[in-house]
C-alpha cells in the first residue's frame, strides 16, 4: 500500500507513519484497518493529496 500512496505522499517516512497510525487506530476501534485505510486513501485522492497537509 505504501507504493500506492507514493504519488500523494512522496516522503516514505510520512507514508509509513500514516499507514501505521491508521492501522493502530482502526484496530483499537474494532474496525478493519484495510477498510479504514481505503477510505483514508480515497479522501487523500479526492482532496488532491491535501489531506493532513500533504500536496
Amino acid at each position: 500500500m505504501s507504493g500506492r500512496l507514493k504519488r500523494y505522499i512522496p516522503d516514505a517516512e510520512e507514508r509509513l507513519l500514516l499507514l501505521r497510525l491508521v492501522h493502530r487506530e482502526a484496530s483499537k476501534a474494532g474496525l478493519k484497518p484495510e477498510l479504514v485505510l481505503a477510505y483514508t486513501v480515497s479522501l487523500i485522492i479526492f482532496q488532491g493529496g491535501s489531506l493532513l497537509g500533504w500536496s
